[in-house]
């Protein structure tokens, strides 16, 4: 009875082995949360305006927004927010990663790594970015909408259906954060051109076609809007005028960093590396792409028949991730484009910075690493793959350790109780040249641009 007790409990474990795994990830993550006050950072002060006015603008924002009218304090509810954002990253990830996989081990390093992933925490703790933190969740889905669209046989059932997925993904990171659904647009499209022998096939053809018509669609309003308030002067132009954006992208060394700080500065043409934002993916990252270029330049694994899809789409997601890494550097003429003419000054500068391409470089190389222990783990015996899986756990444990205890020991300590806010429009803090929210944003909240 006793042994029959145990088996039971251990195959109740592994069953649900994927919920507690995930319910680690989100833990380790969220250890900046454990405190009695929110870490400041460029933006705080803005989201938690807007939580306290109850703005309605973005729909993102407004369970929090109830839940402080019901009584809960603002910094309450605006740590609420941020942990839902860690089990919405952490689950979703899980889920486009084991689905494109068919591998729980798989879904759960992917997942672990996206979620632990240094540019997502900076969003989180160190910017205050709710909106591109909002948008990054979602990236996933694009992946894994793009690898059904391009890897499953367009005669198959629900095959013509895949629009769905990749119409869903796209509204809500649209939703979230434009300059970040603009991004992934280009993302999107800079892959079609990488796959082209594959995008212009009937079926793959009609689904993206489908996709965008049924995004128009959804999202029409969203873009009416816009233009009304540019009509009306409301929607700020004025940070259009932008700066150049070179000294803004990361050093090339940054993918070699293993140990991450809570940075204030983005800009690396006066003091270098030296308190930078940790914009980087992760070396645990770096390690799973090395391994993923090892295995396709040596051709360990080019014979191989079974999985030649999978391994296709991965080639094509590493050559677009690999363009993006090098434009989000600094090494790119940046100001040289912008400097051509006025128009490409105006949408070169709205980018901000070349770091912002980090978010979709990230979700790339994460892709990448995954699909390096997919293979690993299909052609080699499982100790080698275990191992491989334990070696990239490790570092990117030690790496998020590393950088919350940083965010925790340095983070100003941010209270809504006792700060005298001014109004909205006058308070400099509130500006848009003060924020670090794209220009393309500043449209969806009433109080900017006036």
């Amino acid at each position: 009875m006793r042994q029959d007790t145990e088996i039971e409990i251990k195959k109740f474990f592994i069953k649900n082995l994927h919920i507690l795994a995930l319910g680690v990830i989100v833990l380790v993550v969220s250890v900046p949360l454990m405190t009695n006050y929110c870490i400041d950072g460029v933006d705080v002060s803005f989201y938690l305006r807007q939580l306290e006015r109850g703005r309605m603008e973005d729909i993102f924002l407004v369970l929090p927004s109830v839940l402080i009218r019901m009584g809960m304090s603002t910094e309450s509810a605006y740590k609420l927010l941020l942990s839902g954002l860690n089990f919405a990253a952490a689950g979703i990830a899980y889920v486009c990663f084991q689905r494109i996989f068919q591998d729980r081990m798989i879904g759960i390093v992917g997942s672990m790594l996206y979620t632990w992933t240094p540019y997502r925490l900076n969003d989180l703790y160190c910017r205050g970015d709710l909106g591109e933190a909002i948008a990054l969740c979602f990236l996933p889905v694009i992946l894994y909408g793009l690898y059904r669209v391009y890897q499953e046989d367009g005669d198959s059932q629900g095959y013509r259906r895949l629009w769905i997925v990749l119409t869903l993904g796209y509204t809500l990171i649209v939703q979230a954060y434009l300059l970040s659904f603009l991004i992934t647009a280009g993302f999107t499209v800079l892959f079609c051109l990488v796959m082209w022998k594959k995008t212009f096939r009937r079926p793959v053809l009609i689904v993206l076609l489908k996709t965008v018509a049924a995004f128009l669609v959804c999202n029409a309003w969203l873009f009416i809007l816009i233009f009304l308030r540019i009509r009306e002067g409301t929607f700020s132009m004025a940070a259009f005028r932008g700066e150049l954006i070179q000294s803004g992208g990361v050093y090339p060394s940054i993918f070699l960093q293993l140990f991450f700080i809570n940075g204030s500065s983005y800009r690396t043409a006066g003091t270098g590396m030296e308190e930078i934002q940790p914009l980087g993916a992760g070396f645990a990252v770096t390690v799973g792409v090395l391994v993923y270029l090892w295995l396709v330049f040596v051709g360990r694994y080019r014979d191989q028949k079974d999985g030649k899809d999978l391994a296709c789409f991965g080639k094509g997601i590493g050559i677009t991730g690999a363009i993006l890494a090098i434009l989000s550097t600094n090494c790119f003429p940046w100001d040289y484009v912008q400097k051509r003419n006025g128009i490409f000054f105006r949408l070169v500068a709205s980018l901000q910075s070349p770091a912002r391409l980090m978010q979709v470089v990230t979700v790339c190389f994460v892709l990448l690493t995954c699909v390096a222990l997919w293979q690993v783990k299909k052609w080699e015996n499982s100790d080698v793959s275990r191992t491989f899986a334990i070696v990239i756990a490790l570092t990117a444990l030690l790496s998020v350790q590393y950088l919350t205890g940083d965010i925790l020991s340095t983070g100003e300590p941010r209270s809504l109780y006792g700060v005298e806010y001014g109004e909205p429009e006058k308070d400099e803090r509130f500006q848009p040249e003060n924020l670090d929210i794209s220009p393309w944003d500043y449209g969806k909240y009433e109080h900017i641009g006036r």
